[in-house]
């Protein structure tokens, strides 16, 4: 997926990433929330800041 706007973790669940970057999605953890990678690290990603490409 890629990122459509910057987004910064509020929490250490959270994946925090910038605008364009390429992330791995793993699956759908909650109501507006996935799972996803970008490098080595993971964590929450929000639904709305990715497109799927």
């Amino acid at each position: 997926a890629k990122a459509l706007y910057d987004f910064e973790a509020e929490n250490p669940t959270e994946l925090a990433f910038e605008e364009n970057d390429m992330l791995f999605i793993s699956y759908k953890q909650c109501d507006g929330w996935l799972v996803g990678y970008k490098g080595n690290q993971v964590g929450l990603i929000p639904e709305n800041y990715v497109e799927f490409i």
